[in-house]
């Protein structure tokens, strides 16, 4: 699977990550490297939420690690990067309308 023929702007979710991601942390300059250069998607989520991939999805090349995100609180944008297991960028998420940052919510448990 290729690059699309569209392209894709990451400058404003770069300037997110660059506020949120310790510089200190290798791994972490690895990602904001890689969001960068996420400039051409080689394929869009099936769901029809339109979000982009940067690594084919179900291809030996995604190997999921973790999540990183970001929140937005001008825009209420949540930002959601799915990282592969050498700290590219696989694709990105963007939630929009979220009233408050989700690391601010509160975990309940039931027994």
């Amino acid at each position: 699977m290729g690059k699309t023929e569209e392209s894709f702007d990451p400058s404003w979710i770069v300037d997110l990550f660059d506020k949120k991601l310790n510089h200190d942390c290798p791994e972490a300059m690895h990602a904001l490297e890689s969001l960068r250069h996420c400039t051409h998607p080689v394929a869009y989520c099936s769901c029809g939420c339109g979000d982009p991939y940067f690594v084919a999805p179900n291809s030996p090349d995604w190997k999921f690690l973790t999540n990183l995100t970001a929140y937005d609180r001008e825009s209420h944008i949540l930002v959601i990067l799915d990282i592969m297991a050498d700290w590219r960028v696989g694709s990105i998420e963007v939630q929009k309308d979220m009233p408050y940052d989700p690391s601010e919510m509160t975990t309940i448990e039931v027994d």
